[in-house]
């Protein structure tokens, strides 16, 4: 059985995973000063004499508990939208090598499934595009092939100007 690695981009997961410790800490924060600024206010609450060092060290313990929990959470997150992402990345390498072949696996709870799927359909295409080709070259026919070959691919090159001027 393959041990399942959740830190595949670990530049952006774990600066997702920062984000989210600052947006979950200070939401606890917020809730415990919304919560004891009233009871201190109006003198329910008295911190030495009312909030001993016991309970003072389960409320930092919780807050380590949150921050370990949201850490946690990311990571399983993260790894929902990077996992697609580097398979993706890899099945494009190996597409531009001569020996590419097969779909990329989509895994059922993956965020980017959509996008995986369009890679596939887009590979299903083009071998579809190369079959008609051959057959066709195949029937005495190379000059109409040859002439959309270099429409298709001034079309590409169109296409990738436009990307690299935006």
């Amino acid at each position: 059985m393959r041990k399942k690695l959740y830190l595949l981009n670990r530049h952006f997961q774990f600066r997702f995973m920062g984000l989210a410790v600052v947006i979950g800490s200070f939401s606890t924060i917020l809730t415990t000063v919304i919560i004891l600024y009233p009871l201190y206010a109006f003198r329910i609450l008295r911190i030495p004499e009312f909030l001993p060092l016991p309970i003072l060290g389960v409320m930092i313990f919780a807050a380590l508990v949150n921050v370990g929990l949201i850490s946690y959470m990311t990571v399983t997150v993260t790894h929902r939208i990077v996992g697609p992402l580097y398979n993706l990345v890899k099945n494009m390498r190996r597409f531009e090598s001569p020996n590419w072949n097969g779909h990329i696996k989509v895994r059922e709870k993956d965020e980017l499934k959509y996008v995986v799927r369009n890679f596939n359909n887009m590979i299903d295409r083009i071998i579809d595009c190369i079959d008609k080709d051959l057959e066709r070259l195949k029937d005495n026919k190379p000059q109409t092939v040859i002439s959309e070959l270099e429409q298709r691919r001034q079309e590409f090159h169109s296409l990738h100007h436009e990307d690299t001027q935006t």
